[in-house]
């Protein structure tokens, strides 16, 4: 059994590559990610969607915990169901929320 995508047709005609411009946002419906930038251009060469400007990919792991990686490029594997990024990233988010609802004595001040 394989994990692959099928081919993106049109009657029966295969697309070569695919551009939309303009608030792009592209869901992974697996893990629940989704990216958004100001391009995305499918290349089905290789299953690959290629976003760029101003593209960042948003990671929730609940209601209120969720990380941002933005990068000069991000690709998403489509095939493989994957975002990943491309050149310098950076990552942000609120990750440390569930830590401080612990049950750890809360510390000492001076």
């Amino acid at each position: 059994a394989t994990n692959s995508a099928p081919p993106l047709s049109h009657m029966g005609t295969f697309i070569h590559q695919v551009t939309a411009d303009g608030g792009v946002i592209l869901s992974n419906k697996l893990d629940g990610s989704f990216a958004l930038a100001k391009r995305a251009i499918y290349f089905a060469t290789n299953d690959i969607f290629e976003l760029e400007g101003d593209a960042y990919v948003v990671k929730r792991f609940n209601a209120e915990t969720a990380i941002t990686n933005t990068a000069p490029r991000i690709l998403y594997l489509r095939a493989r169901r994957e975002f990943v990024l491309e050149g310098e990233s950076t990552t942000g988010g609120n990750l440390t929320t569930g830590a401080a609802r612990t049950n750890a004595p809360e510390p000492k001040l001076p």
